[in-house]
């Protein structure tokens, strides 16, 4: 069964203004930072990740635990090639992986806090 909204009633002022989001297009150009290198390789990030990212890491978190949570994070944000550069690497140590977790969240929690201040 559909669901309808409440109307206002008469004379009553709206609390907000409903958002409207576009889509990016797809062909966009993303601006993408060094997150890491293996052996002189760089491997890249969106400067920028979606605030969806965000939502998504929420998901992950009630579901998995935040530490599981920020690792999946990490795999999506650099991709399967990243990920399978860190997992061959045999030099890779835990404090690497902190690290870079703990730069990604950075970058994706500071990219909404731009958008919330208005630096973006």
């Amino acid at each position: 069964m559909p669901t309808t909204a409440k109307q206002a009633k008469p004379g009553a002022e709206a609390a907000f203004e409903p958002i409207a989001i576009t889509s990016r297009p797809a062909d966009a150009a993303i601006e993408m930072v060094t997150l890491f290198e293996i052996d002189g390789k760089a491997y890249q990030i969106p400067a920028k990740p979606d605030a969806g990212l965000a939502l998504q890491v929420v998901e992950d978190a009630v579901e998995h635990g935040s530490v599981v949570a920020d690792l999946m994070m990490l795999k999506r944000v650099i991709g399967d090639e990243g990920f399978q550069a860190l997992k061959d690497c045999g030099a890779l140590t835990g404090d690497h992986l902190r690290r870079l977790s703990d730069a990604v969240t950075k970058i994706t929690l500071g990219a909404l806090e731009d958008e919330e201040s208005g630096n973006s």
